[in-house]
């Protein structure tokens, strides 16, 4: 079955962090680019420690990016998450 080729698009980030914490981050980004090259499909689990050191920082341009066009989904008005939990997960098809 032959699938359609994705437009592909570049995007600069600015991320902010302890150097473990980009380290780690640059190892999932590493294993999400080997497992497309090679065509194997795998799933990552990625944790979080919101009450620890895990504050990074991402910016797109000069704005922090944000959990999605509607942020009222994941966050009330006292600026706490709801409806997630503990876990969620996002898929690169």
């Amino acid at each position: 079955m032959l699938t359609e080729a994705l437009d592909k698009v570049t995007r600069k980030y600015e991320i902010t962090g302890s150097e473990k914490q980009l380290d780690e981050l640059e190892s999932l980004l590493a294993w999400a680019q080997y497992l497309g090259s090679i065509g194997h499909s795998g799933t990552a689990e990625f944790s979080v420690d919101g009450d620890g050191s895990a504050r990074i920082e991402v910016k797109k341009g000069n704005s922090k990016i944000k959990l999605d066009d509607n942020d009222e989904h994941w966050v009330n008005k006292d600026g706490h998450i709801r409806h997630c939990g503990t876990e969620f997960k996002v898929g690169l098809n």
